[in-house]
């Protein structure tokens, strides 16, 4: 599901050699994780180098802004002029359904550490088992999914998948195709642009391999928000290739495809694809 300011990514039971569905948000702000909290929603941020410290962190100055004691009456009426001034922004940012809280200045920014991994690959969050169905519930009924401003005000998330499903549209990606030298040598290139799942880059992958003899070579740009899915290690007990394929037998996915994504391997986001002689190589 791709929004303006995140990705979530999906995936079922099976995935990674990972027992259970679950789900990965990157990037997230500090205000979004308070929002999952306040769901009662239970998250890990396993890219974050100080887990444990920066989640009680974050929970601990939460508690802290709610019990913070309201403020004296003001004493004159200059004081007063100057909290009534205060406050018209303040109703005309809820007017438009923003809340005061979701802002926060350079200085109190600069002091909170919760706010340093905000919109980077530290940030990613990890939801699994039964949360995930409360994490969808939430994106349901949660106004972080929609801009409210901006050329992409008021358009609601992308989802895509590899598999149709009820009320999806097929959508072709942009194709184009040259020609290169290299070494007094004429070579073929293709050019494909739009979200292409690992599902398509396998189908490429098993389609040049049986019809380009000499071998290929495949440059991949990844999207940068969502190169973190990449870098994730499960966090449940993980189940063996064979078991994990058969959770997935009916999914509508090739069979080579599913023994690459049930298996375990490093986790690394993939920038080149090459074939030469019959075998793969991969950085």
């Amino acid at each position: 599901m791709c929004t303006p300011t995140f990705t979530v990514l999906f995936r079922c039971a099976g995935t990674a050699s990972i027992p259970v569905l679950h789900a990965l948000i990157s990037p997230t702000t500090k205000g979004f994780r308070k929002a999952l909290r306040e769901e009662g929603i239970t998250f890990t941020m396993p890219l974050c180098q100080n887990k444990d410290s920066d989640l009680s962190l974050e929970e601990t100055m939460d508690e802290d802004i709610s019990t913070l004691s309201p403020p004296t009456p003001a004493e004159n009426e200059d004081e007063l002029d100057e909290t009534v001034e205060e406050e018209e922004p303040e109703s005309w940012l809820e007017s438009l359904g923003v809340s005061q809280d979701d802002f926060i200045n350079k200085k109190k920014r600069r002091k909170d550490p919760a706010y340093h991994i905000d919109h980077k690959a530290e940030s990613l969050v990890y939801v699994e088992d039964l949360e995930t169905q409360a994490l969808v519930n939430f994106l349901l009924n949660s106004n972080f999914c929609t801009s409210k401003i901006g050329p992409m005000a008021g358009v609601p998330p992308t989802l895509l998948a590899p598999t149709a499903f009820l009320g999806g549209t097929l959508q072709s990606l942009q194709l184009r195709h040259g020609k290169v030298k290299k070494g007094g040598e004429e070579l073929h290139s293709m050019e494909v642009s739009g979200p292409l799942l690992p599902n398509s880059v396998h189908s490429l992958c098993s389609l040049f391999s049986n019809t380009q003899e000499e071998g290929f070579s495949a440059v991949l740009t990844s999207h940068a928000p969502t190169t973190s899915f990449s870098l994730v290690n499960p966090q449940s007990p993980m189940l063996p290739c064979i078991f994990a394929k058969n959770n997935m037998a009916d999914c509508g996915l090739p069979q080579p495809f599913l023994q690459e994504m049930c298996c375990t391997s490093d986790k690394i986001p993939l920038n080149t694809i090459d074939l030469e002689n019959g075998f793969f190589t991969c950085n």
